[in-house]
């Protein structure tokens, strides 16, 4: 008789606990919903100091979500699944940090009036190593290697001014998308001149196709110039 009231009461409990769990779960969910409508969208930071919870939660989504996946014993669900997903989940972290990142350069640039984030840069050193990471991935995926960049997220970074590679004289390269020409100057200029283009077949395609690398097709614009400059100077002699 004791057995069975004891097994009794821990059913009860498990049953009390499993509509809080619920409960518990669901009023994130609309935490998480709120959150979107404030911002667009659902990549809540790391660390997000006006609901930390919140920030928890979807971390703990995701490593739930990684844990039903391979088999194991997991709170993640199909059916939540289904509903994150439609409230615009992300289940990939790599993307969220990667955002998090795009959105600290762009106040970055809202504060400084462009993306030249120093290399010394105390403030935010992680977005200094983080620049230099992208100019670096930048570079890989134009010489056809290995490399986290992709046409999405330079025309991404293209939109808000980023410098793909530093030189003298504020000479710098600016909106240099799969398919389109480099932009030379100050980021003011490349903001105004930059435009996506259609992505070719390959990368190394894309590289070399639409009249070579940026840095080739920047070389042959400056050629072009010299030349024009020599002849309106030719003819003012005559």
């Amino acid at each position: 008789a004791a057995t069975a009231a004891a097994t009794s009461t821990s059913a009860d409990a498990a049953a009390r606990f499993k509509p809080f769990h619920e409960e518990k779960w669901d009023q994130k969910l609309t935490e998480l919903i709120d959150f979107r409508a404030t911002h667009g969208h659902t990549l809540v930071p790391h660390t997000y100091d006006p609901n930390p919870q919140l920030a928890r939660w979807v971390k703990r989504q995701r490593r739930q979500y990684k844990l039903m996946l391979v088999g194991k014993t997991s709170t993640m669900t199909p059916a939540r699944v289904t509903i994150l997903e439609q409230a615009g989940f992300v289940w990939d972290s790599h993307e969220v940090s990667w955002r998090e990142k795009v959105q600290e350069l762009a106040q970055y640039r809202e504060k400084h009036g462009d993306c030249l984030v120093p290399s010394s840069y105390r403030e935010n050193p992680q977005l200094a190593t983080w620049v230099k990471c992208q100019r670096r991935q930048y570079k890989l995926y134009w010489e056809g290697k290995p490399s986290g960049m992709n046409p999405q997220r330079i025309e991404e970074l293209d939109r808000i001014g980023f410098c793909w590679e530093i030189r003298p004289n504020n000479e710098h390269v600016y909106g240099t998308s799969p398919g389109g020409g480099a932009v030379f100057g100050k980021p003011a200029a490349a903001a105004a001149a930059s435009a996506p283009a259609p992505v070719g077949s390959s990368r190394k395609r894309s590289a070399s196709g639409a009249g070579g690398s940026p840095a080739k097709r920047g070389r042959k614009a400056s050629k072009r110039d010299s030349l024009d400059l020599l002849g309106d100077a030719a003819a003012s002699m005559m």
